[in-house]
């Protein structure tokens, strides 16, 4: 099934749990979304319907990833629009980058890399 994926290094929804339950820092968290979001690139390569297990390779997903400690990413607003990760000598908006995936353009995906918990100077 092909996916587009859109996170934020310091969402404050999930990444509070993520602390709050004893798995780690928030700076753990922010590190593991940006490893897991750049990972989604070579799913083809370990997924049980991959084409490393199948022969049929997987549409390649796409991945959004800024810090900004926001949660609610897709609608009409500033994060949607005008919220910007750096990707391929291009900023990148979430609607960029998911017009980019769902159209065959590039690139597909723009994902921040984590500095230190907490929102970065490029967020609206």
């Amino acid at each position: 099934t092909p996916m587009f994926v859109g996170q934020d290094l310091q969402d404050p929804q999930v990444g509070g749990n993520f602390v709050e339950e004893g798995f780690g820092s928030g700076s753990e968290f922010g590190m593991k979304i940006e490893s897991e979001l750049r990972a989604l690139s070579t799913l083809d390569t370990s997924a049980e319907e991959g084409s490393a297990l199948t022969g049929t390779p997987l549409v390649r997903p796409g991945a959004w990833g800024p810090q900004c400690t926001g949660h609610e990413l897709l609608g009409s607003s500033d994060d949607f629009y005008r919220t910007f990760v750096s990707a391929g000598g291009a900023s990148l908006s979430y609607h960029d980058t998911l017009w980019n995936w769902w159209s065959g353009g590039s690139p597909t995906e723009a994902i921040g890399i984590f500095t230190a918990p907490g929102a970065v100077p490029e967020c609206p």
